[in-house]
């Protein structure tokens, strides 16, 4: 779909010009935010304790910094935790940045994907979901998380996204 006045361009022009452009005027074009500290795995090489009590920053000021971040110039907006969909306000963090027009990157676990969220995702696309993968088979995963069945928990998460079509990239750990 074109619109009127607009100019087509392919993504790989659009993200060089805004790269290239953004860091002559030092602008922040890329950025992350951890929702939290806490996952539900207790993977050994990770500085984030499993199931930890937090207090989790208001919902009010993620607002408020993602307002700051977009206003500043950020584009790319990486969302990351420890496990961000431990988050009971997940849903409205993802759309409010959404909202403001940020390209979304949910770093995940995907063991806690449910329906509702993989839904979520399909009807407001994130630029990716970047799925951390621990092992090719079921030992050496768990061996990494320290948590049974986490493999197939993975496994259907990834499955629900790929059903709704969600882009996901695949992070891994080599030990």
């Amino acid at each position: 779909m074109s619109c009127i006045g607009v100019p087509e361009i392919k993504y790989r022009q659009f993200s060089e010009t805004v790269h290239n452009n953004g860091g002559k005027k030092r602008l922040p074009i890329n950025g992350a935010i951890e929702l939290n500290f806490s996952c539900n795995l207790k993977c050994v090489h990770c500085y984030c304790p499993a199931q930890r009590k937090e207090e989790y920053l208001p919902l009010k000021e993620i607002c408020r910094i993602l307002d700051q971040i977009a206003e500043a110039g950020c584009l790319w907006l990486t969302l990351t935790g420890g496990e961000p969909l431990l988050r009971p306000d997940f849903k409205e963090i993802y759309l409010y940045a959404k909202r403001k027009g940020l390209l979304v990157t949910l770093f995940t676990n995907a063991t806690l994907l449910d329906d509702a969220t993989a839904d979520l995702l399909q009807e407001y696309p994130p630029f990716a979901v970047e799925v951390s993968v621990y092992g090719a088979t079921k030992e050496t995963y768990e061996r990494i998380t320290r948590i049974s069945g986490s493999f197939e928990q993975c496994l259907r998460g990834i499955e629900m996204l790929r059903k709704r079509g969600i882009s996901i990239r695949f992070n891994s750990c080599l030990f």
